[in-house]
């Protein structure tokens, strides 16, 4: 008897251990607007989109936040989830950015062909880059 109370009260500790340990690790998210930019980056210069071509060398910043600037290209609504592709003026480079949720409002004041700017963590690329928290700035 004495056994299983002693296993019981075990298995009901780790339980709310791990439980602590989940929503410790999920309240370590700060939102973008608290984040200083590690770069910003004009799509709108030729200088710059050359060097976007070779995504891979941004790697460093993975994790990190940028801030964008460029032209809206499209706005994607899918799940009440708003993403944004924003370009350069030739369309030769394109961003994706998923909006934060406050931002939903902020994004319906803008028009494809505007000039934005945002910011966000980029995560990575596959064909573009790719923001994740995104912000208008």
């Amino acid at each position: 008897m004495k056994k299983t109370i002693i296993i019981l009260v075990l298995i009901i500790v780790s339980i709310g251990g791990v439980f602590w340990f989940f929503s410790y690790i999920n309240s370590k998210i700060i939102p973008t607007q608290k984040i200083k930019s590690t770069i910003s980056i004009k799509l709108n210069n030729d200088n710059e989109n050359a060097s976007l071509k070779d995504l891979k060398k941004f790697d460093y910043l993975i994790e990190h936040a940028i801030q964008v600037k460029g032209t809206l290209k499209e706005v994607k609504v899918h799940n009440n989830e708003y993403t944004v592709i924003i370009s350069s003026k030739n369309n030769d480079v394109n961003i994706i950015c998923k909006l934060q949720e406050d931002q939903k409002e902020k994004i319906k004041e803008f028009n494809v062909g505007n000039d934005i700017i945002l910011k966000g963590v980029y995560k990575g690329y596959l064909i573009e880059m790719i923001l994740l928290n995104c912000i208008i700035i």
